[in-house]
């Protein structure tokens, strides 16, 4: 919801704000994944299978972003946003 209000209510350029959003899901799952080190619930086998396809979906994906104009991406995130909010209605 942090990128809707900041391109909303700061004006935000939308690049800048979603690679905001970006950075910080990666900080989050930087800690997340250091607990589960900590823990000692760590499956390489799993993580492998999980990670590496995260991983190339997330280049492919900044790289689809970076080629598309700023008001496709903001579409595009109001589509995304409107379905997810029927899908909840309907739910």
């Amino acid at each position: 919801m942090i990128v809707p209000l900041l391109i909303l209510c700061a004006s935000s350029e939308t690049r800048r704000v979603t690679a905001t959003s970006a950075r910080g899901h990666w900080v989050y799952r930087g800690f997340w994944c250091h607990h589960i080190l900590v823990h000692g619930h760590v499956h390489a086998g799993y993580g492998a299978l999980l990670g590496f396809p995260a991983a190339a979906r997330a280049v492919g994906g900044a790289s689809l972003q970076a080629e598309i104009p700023d008001k496709t991406v903001e579409y595009c995130f109001a589509l995304l946003l409107i379905v997810i909010a029927v899908w909840l209605a309907l739910k």
